[in-house]
């Protein structure tokens, strides 16, 4: 399918609806630090008229392969994003300098364009394998989601860290 979605029909009144499917793969570029996109995003939608109110609706399945922010595992998962946006015709409104609405120009509709942005600002900032995860320790580098590490058990190493381990002691016993 072109990047373009022809509108043709649902301008002139044959259609109330206007069904499309998209694919388009993410620039390396435009893609989040670390993050890889191995398979193209697919959307699903509709440009639907309401009485000469228009919407764009549709829902983008995003594969992409990562590491946790926490454990440095890797995480391979698929993202579901829904978008909705109002849709009106190029010049028939007022300030067309609005984020609200896409716009049709010549009969056509950009649908990449905005799906893409969606898809970058709602791609999560931090990634987690899994909404728990103890991530890894901070003084000898082990998993805490698949190991105890001993250091807990280790002595503390500055002056201030033995008084204040100390003070705790005596908190404990009063």
């Amino acid at each position: 399918m072109d990047d373009k979605l022809d509108l043709t029909a649902l301008l002139c009144g044959e259609t109330d609806r206007v069904d499309f499917e998209i694919e388009f793969q993410i620039d390396p570029s435009d893609a989040p630090y670390g993050v890889v996109f191995p398979d193209p995003v697919r959307a699903k939608g509709t440009v639907s008229n309401y009485g000469g109110y228009m919407q764009l609706c549709s829902e983008e399945s995003v594969h992409y392969i990562s590491e946790c922010s926490r454990c440095l595992s890797e995480i391979d998962d698929t993202l579901l994003i829904s978008f909705e946006k109002n849709v009106a015709v190029a010049g028939k409104i007022e300030n067309e300098e609005t984020d609200d609405y896409l716009f049709i120009e010549n009969s056509h509709l950009d649908v990449k364009s905005p799906l893409l942005e969606q898809v970058i600002l709602e791609f999560p900032s931090k990634l987690l394998c899994k909404e728990d995860c103890k991530g890894l320790c901070q003084h000898c580098g082990a998993d805490l989601n698949k190991e105890i590490c001993k250091c807990s058990e280790r002595k503390p190493d500055s002056p201030f860290a033995l008084a204040l381990a100390k003070f705790r002691e005596q908190m404990d016993e009063q």
